[in-house]
C-alpha cells in the first residue's frame, strides 16, 4: 500500500517550544498505518525523536516533532498515511474504521474553531457552566486502611504523564426503559473527536508535561435503562450494568469503575487513567438527566458523566464541557460563582487555593475552570487551577513539582575471601502532598557504583526484581576487595534525571595491594591526520583492559582501538586517528581502565606543536600516570552510557 502524504504548514494555538534539536519547530503531525504496525510505527517515531500526543492504539498517533519528521516517517514507509494538514477521513478508511475516526478526531484539532460557538452565545457573554458539576466519589477508603489500593484509588492524581482515557457509552436495549435513544457511527465519531480535541486543549496548555493520551473506545455497551430519561443520581444502575458488561463487578459501580480503569493503566503502560460516560440526547428536547444535570465529574476521578447535547452548548462543542470536567478529574476546583467555592478551599495534588473564584477570590482571570465556551476557545487557564492539576515549578528547573522527586538509595556491602557482594535499594521519594497521599510516577532509570572515586559502573538490576517501576533492586557480585580503605557508592536517576546516592565504609585488612592501570602514549602528525598510539597495562587482579579514550584539546572524547581488534588481554596496543589541528600548541589526554572495578583507571596527558604546513614528525610523550581525577573521567551518566561495558571479570 503506498503512503499518503499530506504536508503544508500547520499553525495550532499552542505555545510550542521556539525550537528544537536541529533548530527545527516542533509541530503535530498525523501518522496512521495498519492495525498491525502500529506498535512499529510507535518505536520508529520515538526513535526519531517525537513524542506522542495522541494514541489510537487501533490505527496510529497524533505526535509532535521537528519538521522534517512527517516526510521521513512517510519516505522510509514507517506509516502508511502522514498529514500535517486535514485529511478526508475516506482516505483513511482504507485503513479501517479507527484511522478514520482517527482522521475526523485529527481534523478537528487542525480546525480549532468549534463548530457553532460563537452562534451559540447569542449576544450573550459565554454559556451557563454545568451546574453542581463536582462531586465527591464515596468507595474511598481511609488512607490509614490497609485496603488501600494506591492502583484503585489514585488514578489522577496530577496531570502529567502518560493517560488511559476510556469513552463508553450507554446504549439503551429497550428491556427495562423504553429505549428513545441509538448511536449512531456518525455520533460516536463526533464524540471521538471531541474527547481528542478537548483532551489537546490541555496537552497545548503545559508541554512541560508531557502529556500523552491513550483512547480506549468509544466503546457501545448495552444496558437495559435509558439513561437521558432518568436522574443523574440512577446513574448507579446503568454504570453498574455497562461495567458488568465490560468484566468489571463490584458492590459500589464507583469502585467497578476503578477496576476497569485500572486494567487499562495497566495494558496500556499508563501512568493514570479515566472514563468518559457519554449518555445519548439527541432526541431529547433538552438534553440534560430528568433533574436538570447535564455534565459532572468525580473529584480526583474515576469518571465523568456527560450528555450528547450538553444543555444549549450541542454535540459540536462538547470539548469546552468536557475541557471543564477534565480539571475536576485531575483535581482543580470550580471558579464559577454559582458552584459557591471559596477562596480559601484547597485543591489539586499540590494543594493550591482557590484565589480565582467568583464566590470571593482575589483575581479574575478568565479561566475554564470558570466554565463556557470562551476560555475554550481563548486558551484560557489560571494560575491557581494550573497549580491545581499539578502544573506548578517551585525551583524554576522545568520539572513540573509533582515529578520533581528524587530517589532515595540504601546501600549494603558484604565482604570475604572470595567475592564482594554490593546491593541497592532505590525507592523514587514522592514530591509531598498536602492532602493526598503521596504517590511518584517516576521510573527508576538504572544505577551505577564505583569504588574510592573510580569510574562509574553499571550495577545490574537484582536477579528476579521488577524493572521499570518507581522502586528497584539492584545489585553485583564483585572480586574480593583488595587490601585498605573502601568507599563504596551506589548511585540511582529516575526518568526525570534526577539522582540521589549512598555509600559505605569497607575496611580490609589483608589482601592484594590496589591494581592500577598504566598508560604509556605517543603522538605524530602524518599529513592531514593526527594519529596516537601507544599502550595500555594493568598489574595485579585488574582483569584486562576494557576501555580506552583520548582527546585533543578537552574535545569530545573518542575511543582508542586494540591493535588486535578486541580488549581481552591486561596489556593492549592502542591506536587512534584524527584530523590534524591547526598549527601551534595543543594539548592531547588519553584515559584507559581495567575491567575490576577495584582498580585505579590510567590517565595520560602530553603536549604538541603542529607545524602550519604538517611533516610527519614525531613528538614526545610525557610520563604516564595513574589515579585519574574524577573530574577528567568522560564516562558518567547521560550522554557517554553507550560507552559502558558489561561487567566481567576474567
Amino acid at each position: 500500500m503506498a503512503t499518503l502524504v499530506l504536508f503544508a504548514a500547520l499553525g495550532l494555538p499552542t505555545r510550542w517550544p521556539t525550537a528544537a534539536a536541529g533548530g527545527a519547530v516542533p509541530s503535530l503531525a498525523l501518522y496512521l498505518t495498519e492495525p498491525a504496525e502500529v506498535a512499529g510505527l510507535r518505536s520508529a517515531l520515538l526513535a526519531a525523536g517525537a513524542s506522542i500526543a495522541h494514541e489510537f492504539p487501533a490505527a496510529g498517533f497524533i505526535a509532535q516533532g521537528p519538521q522534517w519528521l512527517p516526510e521521513a516517517m512517510a519516505g522510509q514507509g514507517a506509516a502508511r498515511l502522514v498529514a500535517t494538514t486535514a485529511v478526508d477521513p475516506e482516505r483513511a478508511a482504507a485503513l479501517g474504521v479507527a484511522a478514520r475516526a482517527a482522521a475526523v478526531a485529527w481534523n478537528a484539532i487542525v480546525d480549532w474553531s468549534m463548530g457553532d460557538a460563537l452562534a451559540a452565545l447569542g449576544g450573550a457573554e459565554d454559556l451557563a457552566p454545568p451546574p453542581g458539576d463536582t462531586l465527591v466519589p464515596d468507595d474511598v477508603p481511609t488512607l490509614a486502611a490497609q485496603a488501600f489500593d494506591q492502583s484503585l484509588y489514585q488514578q489522577s492524581e496530577y496531570l502529567i504523564g502518560r493517560i488511559v482515557v476510556n469513552i463508553v457509552l450507554p446504549e439503551s436495549d429497550g428491556s427495562l426503559d423504553a429505549s428513545t435513544e441509538d448511536w449512531s457511527s456518525a455520533e460516536e465519531q463526533l464524540v471521538l473527536q471531541q474527547v481528542v480535541k478537548a483532551l489537546e486543549w490541555w496537552r497545548s496548555m503545559e508541554l512541560r508535561a508531557g502529556l500523552e493520551f491513550v483512547y480506549n473506545g468509544p466503546i457501545r455497551v448495552p444496558v437495559s435503562y435509558e439513561p437521558i430519561s432518568r436522574p443523574h443520581t440512577d446513574e448507579r444502575l446503568w454504570i453498574s450494568q455497562a461495567m458488568e458488561k465490560l468484566g468489571y463487578s463490584h458492590p459500589s459501580y464507583i469502585t467497578a469503575v476503578r477496576k476497569f480503569n485500572s486494567a487499562e493503566r495497566a495494558r496500556h503502560g499508563a501512568d493514570w487513567a479515566f472514563t468518559v460516560f457519554v449518555v445519548d440526547s439527541s432526541s431529547d428536547a433538552d438534553n440534560r438527566f430528568s433533574d436538570g444535570y447535564f455534565a459532572y465529574a468525580y473529584l480526583f476521578g474515576p469518571f465523568c458523566v456527560m450528555t450528547y447535547g450538553n444543555d444549549g452548548y450541542g454535540p459540536e462543542n462538547m470539548a469546552a464541557v468536557l475541557a471543564h470536567e477534565v480539571g475536576h478529574i485531575f483535581g482543580a476546583l470550580d471558579e464559577y460563582a454559582e458552584a459557591n467555592v471559596p477562596p480559601s478551599a484547597i485543591g489539586g495534588y499540590l494543594g493550591v487555593p482557590n484565589l480565582n473564584t467568583e464566590a470571593g477570590g482575589q483575581t479574575n482571570y478568565p479561566c475554564i475552570m470558570r466554565g463556557g465556551i470562551r476560555p475554550f476557545l481563548d486558551k484560557q487557564l489560571c494560575p491557581y487551577s494550573a497549580g491545581q492539576v499539578g502544573w506548578r515549578d517551585t525551583d524554576g528547573d522545568g520539572i513540573l513539582d509533582p515529578v520533581d522527586t528524587f530517589p532515595a538509595v540504601s546501600i549494603s556491602v558484604q565482604t570475604d575471601a572470595t567475592s564482594t557482594t554490593v546491593r541497592a535499594l532505590v525507592e523514587d521519594q514522592p514530591w509531598p502532598s498536602p492532602q493526598r497521599l503521596p504517590i511518584s510516577i517516576n521510573k527508576i532509570a538504572g544505577a551505577e557504583f564505583r569504588a574510592n572515586d573510580g569510574r562509574w559502573l553499571p550495577l545490574p538490576h537484582a536477579p528476579g526484581t521488577p524493572e521499570g517501576g518507581n522502586t528497584a533492586e539492584f545489585g553485583a557480585v564483585l572480586p574480593p576487595a583488595p587490601q585498605g580503605e573502601w568507599v563504596l557508592e551506589v548511585r540511582s536517576s529516575n526518568t526525570v534525571g534526577n539522582t540521589g546516592r549512598a555509600s559505605a565504609r569497607l575496611s580490609v585488612a589483608q589482601g592484594e595491594m590496589r591494581p592500577s592501570v598504566n598508560l604509556a602514549m605517543s603522538v605524530e602528525v602524518d599529513g592531514q591526520t593526527l594519529i596516537i598510539r601507544g599502550e595500555s597495562s594493568c598489574t595485579g587482579s585488574c582483569g584486562f583492559i576494557q576501555v580506552a579514550l583520548a582527546r585533543l584539546d578537552s574535545g569530545e572524547w573518542f575511543a582508542l582501538t586494540p591493535t588486535d581488534g578486541a580488549f581481552d588481554s591486561p596489556r593492549e596496543a592502542l591506536y587512534g586517528e584524527l584530523s590534524a589541528p591547526a598549527g601551534g600548541k595543543h594539548a592531547v589526554e588519553a584515559v584507559a581502565w581495567a575491567s575490576s572495578p577495584w582498580a585505579e583507571g590510567g590517565v595520560w596527558a602530553g603536549e604538541f606543536t603542529a607545524a602550519d604546513d604538517p611533516e610527519p614528525t614525531p613528538q614526545p610523550t610525557s610520563t604516564p600516570t595513574s589515579s585519574p581525577s574524577t573530574t577528567t573521567l568522560p564516562v558518567a551518566s547521560g550522554a557517554n552510557t553507550s560507552l559502558y561495558v558489561p561487567l566481567v571479570w576474567r
